[in-house]
């Protein structure tokens, strides 16, 4: 199975991912890979607006080949971050890109799309510390949330983290698969809530 995490930056797509990862036994999988990962820096603070969307296009194809891989291997992989971002943060930037040129990425069996205040937001991610990315996209809220409505699937749910910490979000995503994927994995999901919420 194939989960995503999706959302701006300081909703707790990483926190969560990881969180859901210690609990499930499934694989973080995120960008960029090992090989783009040298030329991240360089990209981030030098490249314009259109060499930085194909650079991080390219990172969402190594992603997708990635978590085809592991899902092949029977894994349950969670992506941190997936092309809905790039296609979403570019558009935010001004940069002309259409979710057609990712048809060939592997398809998610659900979308977590996490939100919070802008406020709250904003804390965390002064807490973390803000990057070249955090900086570009500080002033696109707006923006940023209206091309994520237009983009995101019908398999898509929303956990609004503003006032959750990570417990309450394993809680709220696990419930959220129960409902969402089919019978077989379910199942076992129940049983990992089970677990989670007796820890």
């Amino acid at each position: 199975m194939f989960f995503v995490i999706e959302g701006a930056d300081g909703t707790g797509k990483s926190t969560l991912a990881n969180a859901l990862s210690t609990s499930t036994g499934g694989v973080v999988v995120n960008a960029p890979s090992a090989r783009l990962k040298p030329y991240k820096l360089w990209i981030d603070a030098n490249a314009s607006g259109s060499l930085h969307y194909r650079f991080y296009k390219k990172c969402m194809a190594d992603l997708s080949a990635e978590a085809k891989l592991f899902v092949s291997n029977g894994s349950v992989v969670l992506a941190d971050r997936y092309w809905y971002s790039t296609v979403a943060t570019h558009r935010a930037l001004g940069v002309q890109c259409e979710a057609t040129e990712f048809d060939g990425c592997l398809r998610p069996d659900i979308v977590l799309y996490l939100i919070a205040d802008p406020s709250v937001r904003g804390t965390r991610m002064k807490s973390r510390g803000l990057d070249q990315n955090d900086l570009r996209m500080l002033d696109t809220h707006q923006e940023l949330a209206r091309h994520f409505d237009e983009l995101l699937p019908e398999m898509t749910r929303i956990i609004d983290t503003t006032f959750l910490d990570v417990r309450d979000m394993v809680a709220a995503a696990l419930e959220m698969l129960r409902e969402s994927v089919p019978n077989r994995t379910a199942s076992h999901a129940q049983g990992v809530a089970h677990g989670v919420l007796l820890s």
